[in-house]
């Protein structure tokens, strides 16, 4: 049964409320930190640092950056193993009993990052619902519900020893898995026994079979985790190509590091596929960014999904961090996050190699008006300049979103060396909406003309 036609609206609806974000961004970061503290007020970190004289102050934004220090994880790591010991109300109200276990990339040691109910329904799975909603919209013909989606995760697997009845360690993806709502299932294979096999030897064979004979739209996953299984998928076929496993094979949700090193291997083993490549951002820490146009790799960041961000600029660390507002072309950022699974004001879990820079021009002088792009090769032709349904603009226009966008390097470590993620840097940081006395939307980007509006 294809279910696409039955979800489409909603989440084509929930790609549109981005378009706001050129206008309401600042106010939405604002409601955000006041929920996090509020909801946050009365555990330990909240009572350490006043949370609830925070929010009657005027400006609470300025008050928590004033009376609330940056930290790093080593400055958190006793009050999380406090909780992996049963703690309750330390960084976040109750119990958490789920746990992301990413080894360290400068002081060597495992973190332990909670995944907090609120972490899971605020951030997680709404970011990962972002994702889809933005390639449904800018892919109006998808037919991914027709068939099911393959999510490659991890396991629970882990270091420590004695751990508490009913508390989980191990990789994000693997809680990811084990906590989804029932009824996805009905869309997604293998199954959690599989999905969630410790023995990698033994997962891999599981998971081919488990795949080979359903019809997969959409795969979900690491790039170089995902080549191994797609190989042995290849290999017990004996194909040459995915078009001969999975016909229908359209997008490859993908994250993780950064996708530059394996595109030419995936053009080959997808040819034949209308395929789509769509990044995204999701760390132990939150979901942040998901790609948002199917012809530029850039990454939308996310600001309504459960998390505070704040960019400390690295040439003046010593100076008030900027809200999202007030990042300035040409400048690094290093950021900051507050989140509902930790405590607040953390820096990024690889501080020293992931700053952000918004690197074009102010664009609140920046009007963009009916340009179009050609689609990249593995587009196979397809136009990626259609307007997304209900969006009576200029026909053909690129669908180019407001909002902060992230983008990688073409380069990327590999994920044992511990030289963490390659940078993000900000760009099209985009300012309200206009429109022309005809009626027709013009839209902001940071690569157009300066347009002189009577």
């Amino acid at each position: 049964m294809n279910f696409t036609p039955l979800v489409k609206p909603h989440f084509v609806r929930r790609a549109r409320r981005t378009l706001s974000w050129a206008s309401d961004g600042d106010r939405l970061q604002s409601e955000m930190l006041r929920r996090l503290l509020a909801r946050a007020a009365s555990t330990e970190v909240g009572n350490r640092y006043g949370f609830t004289d925070i929010l009657r102050e005027n400006d609470p934004a300025k008050a928590f950056a004033q009376r609330v220090p940056c930290i790093d994880y080593e400055t958190m790591r006793g009050d999380v193993w406090r909780m992996i010991k049963g703690g309750r109300d330390i960084l976040w109200p109750g119990r958490c009993r789920w746990y992301a276990q990413s080894s360290g990339t400068s002081g060597g040691k495992s973190k332990y990052i909670p995944i907090t109910d609120d972490s899971l329904r605020l951030n997680h799975y709404r970011g990962a619902e972002d994702s889809v909603s933005h390639y449904i919209a800018a892919n109006p013909a998808t037919r991914i519900f027709a068939g099911k989606g393959m999510i490659l995760g991890g396991s629970f697997a882990n270091e420590i020893p004695d751990l508490p009845k009913g508390v989980h360690v191990g990789d994000l993806s693997a809680t990811l898995i084990k906590r989804i709502t029932p009824l996805a299932d009905l869309v997604r294979v293998p199954e959690k026994r599989i999905a969630l096999m410790p023995d990698w030897e033994m997962k891999l064979p599981a998971l081919a079979q488990a795949a080979l004979n359903n019809n997969v739209t959409n795969i979900s996953g690491v790039p170089s985790w995902f080549l191994t299984v797609i190989k042995h998928i290849l290999s017990l076929k004996g194909a040459g190509s995915l078009s001969e496993v999975w016909p229908n094979l359209e997008v490859f949700f993908h994250g993780g590091i950064a996708f530059g090193p394996y595109r030419e291997e995936y053009r080959r083993l997808t040819e034949g596929c209308d395929m789509h490549f769509m990044e995204t951002y999701n760390a132990s820490e939150g979901f942040f960014a998901t790609q948002n146009d199917l012809a530029d790799p850039a990454m939308l960041l996310i600001i309504d999904c459960g998390i505070y961000y704040e960019f400390i600029d690295v040439s003046r660390p010593d100076s008030p961090p900027a809200g999202i507002a007030d990042v300035e072309k040409g400048k690094v950022y290093e950021l900051v996050i507050t989140a509902p699974n930790g405590p607040p004001r953390r820096h990024g879990e690889d501080r020293k190699h992931r700053p952000f820079e918004n690197n074009n021009r102010r664009t609140h002088q920046m009007l963009h008006q009916r340009f179009r792009r050609g689609a990249d090769g593995m587009q196979r032709g397809r136009s990626v300049g259609q307007s997304m349904p209900g969006d009576r603009s200029v026909d053909k226009e690129l669908y180019r979103r407001p909002g902060v966008h992230l983008r990688r390097p073409p380069w990327s470590p590999r994920m044992d060396s511990g030289m963490g993620e390659p940078p993000c840097r900000l760009r099209n940081v985009c300012r309200p909406t206009r429109r022309d006395p005809s009626g027709a939307q013009l839209r902001l980007s940071g690569q157009a003309e300066p347009l002189h509006i009577p």
